[in-house]
């Protein structure tokens, strides 16, 4: 379902940074806005999150 669909203007999401999964995102129109280092920790690794935002073209 599109954005605009949805009503909504802009549409967010947190990656662990791999490589594919950011691909996938920007392919599908995400840019990213920032980066938050050592933000959570999993099997006893810190991980980074990567934030990406698309706006809906209805934004101007």
């Amino acid at each position: 379902m599109s954005l605009s669909m949805t009503g909504t203007v802009v549409g967010r999401a947190g990656e662990h940074g791999e490589d594919a999964s950011l691909t996938l995102h920007e392919r599908a129109g995400f840019r990213v806005i920032g980066h938050r280092e050592r933000i959570g920790c999993h099997r006893r690794h810190w991980r980074d999150v990567v934030l990406l935002e698309r706006r809906s073209p209805a934004v101007t």
